[in-house]
């Protein structure tokens, strides 16, 4: 929960004025984290802190659990918070950086 609200203090640090600058050290402090903004319109990166972290790559875990259920339930792929989704026991994709 505190890698969303630093995420999101982030976010909320770019609707700021153009000439304030986020704190990144300050939103990140006490945590290992990275953040990356991308222009697309531009095509061009617009701010990025602690490259070298952000360049590791590393198994998402459950970070993309709460931004995919948001885009899910903004397509009406979910009804409400008791919608379930079997699985159909179908591995896709690709394999894990550790070779599982």
């Amino acid at each position: 929960m505190r890698l969303i609200a630093a995420w999101i203090a982030v976010l909320i640090s770019f609707a700021a004025p153009a000439q304030a600058k986020p704190n990144f050290a300050a939103t990140f402090a006490g945590r290992d984290g990275c953040f990356e903004l991308y222009d697309l319109s531009a095509n061009k990166l617009v701010a990025r802190y602690n490259p070298a972290r952000c360049a590791k790559r590393l198994w998402p875990q459950s970070t993309f659990k709460v931004p995919l259920s948001l885009m899910a339930f903004d397509a009406g792929i979910l009804k409400d918070e008791n919608t379930s989704i079997k699985w159909d026991g179908k591995r896709t994709g690709r394999a894990r950086p550790d070779g599982r």
